[in-house]
């Protein structure tokens, strides 16, 4: 009978040395498996990912520095707080590197981004309505941003936005003591009145041309239509309007009959 126990025992142990090597390789091959799944997951969420730059190329100095970037890709983006975002000015007195940090406040500190607003347009300020607080494909996020100290006119600055799963997009603009406005034939309806846009990105379209008759001798302003030479401008966000001068240039001409 002991004989039989021993064989029994001796080959009990035999099987679990055989059999070890073969747990250990099956488990490494798991191992190696869910690395590679988890490998072609983010490499597909990083080919499906895709951010534009709307940024105008010009930012005022005097108030914090408002960015607009667009999900054009296949896949939402969320988790902000794990977004790198560095900031490069390049001032009179040399070049300055500032990283910021993520802020839920509206009002971001010192060196500190957040997310304004998510719009299907954000120069309509259509609001998203779809998954609120998620950058869908398709939608526009205005980002604030604070530095600190605050920035220079006569500066120049390059924002990198890094999403979790390693995508970048930047936005370069000049930052100026005041930046160009520009006239637009795209309409806007306030109380049911059609008025044109101003904007602060250049025309980027035909010119509309409108025209008016002036019957002999008469002077002063004509308008082809009420609202002509009449411009809308969203003011969402913005607090006050400090008194100062503003320049207008029209381009006219007049074709004379006699």
């Amino acid at each position: 009978m002991i004989p039989v126990i021993t064989f029994l025992f001796t080959t009990a142990l035999m099987m679990v040395a055989v059999l070890m090597p073969f747990k250990s390789f099956f488990n490494a091959y798991v191992d190696v498996g869910d690395a590679a799944a988890a490998l072609h997951l983010r490499t597909e969420q990083r080919s499906f990912t895709v951010l534009d730059n709307l940024t105008p190329s010009c930012l005022e100095a005097d108030r914090g520095l408002e960015l607009v970037l667009k999900n054009t890709g296949n896949i939402g983006l969320s988790d902000f707080a794990d977004w790198d975002v560095v900031a490069n000015v390049q001032e009179p007195g040399g070049l300055r590197l500032v990283f910021l940090d993520y802020t839920t406040s509206v009002t971001p500190g010192a060196n500190q981004w957040t997310n304004k607003g998510i719009y299907r347009n954000s120069e309509e300020l259509t609001v998203e309505s779809n998954e609120p607080g998620r950058l869908n494909p398709g939608e526009e996020m205005i980002v604030l941003l604070e530095l600190d100290p605050v920035q220079v006119a006569g500066s120049d600055a390059k924002v990198v936005f890094t999403t979790p799963n390693g995508v970048s997009v930047y936005a370069t603009f000049e930052i100026a003591a005041s930046c160009p406005y520009f006239f637009h034939a795209e309409g806007k309806t306030v109380n049911a009145t059609d008025y044109y846009r101003i904007k602060r990105t250049p025309g980027d379209g035909p010119a509309t041309t409108i025209t008016a008759a002036f019957t002999g001798g008469q002077i002063g302003r004509v308008r082809p239509a009420a609202n002509n030479g009449k411009f809308v401008f969203p003011l969402t966000g913005i607090t006050q309007i400090p008194a100062a001068t503003w320049q207008v240039n029209y381009r006219a001409k007049r074709n004379e009959t006699d």
